[in-house]
């Protein structure tokens, strides 16, 4: 879905539907969050979205993507599978958090 999420202009498209926008930062560096998010926040115009990010850690930008959120802010994050302790600061941030993890069978 990184591919198809990424794009400012759906995400607004998205919320003038009524729908919360999600975008999955998959593994986009610094620089491509920087370039292809840039305007996400102006065009979103305080209408919520939410982000996906995957804190496992074979993620090697899991790093880039929390200071990312912490910086932008996004209403919620959707947190696939990995690391809790980014939960616990996110929420401080005023950040709603949705962990997401498939149980194992016993």
């Amino acid at each position: 879905m990184s591919s198809i999420t990424d794009i400012p202009e759906f995400a607004s498209e998205i919320a003038d539907a009524g729908g919360l926008p999600t975008i999955a930062l998959g593994l986009m560096d610094a620089r491509a969050c920087d370039r292809r998010l840039g305007r996400l926040t102006e065009m979103m115009g305080g209408r919520p979205y939410a982000v996906n990010v995957v804190s496992l850690a074979e993620n090697p930008f899991r790093e880039t993507h929390l200071a990312w959120i912490k910086q932008h802010r996004p209403r919620f994050v959707w947190i696939a599978g990995g690391d809790l302790s980014p939960i616990k600061e996110l929420l401080q941030c005023g950040i709603g958090v949705v962990y997401i993890a498939r149980m194992r069978p016993c």
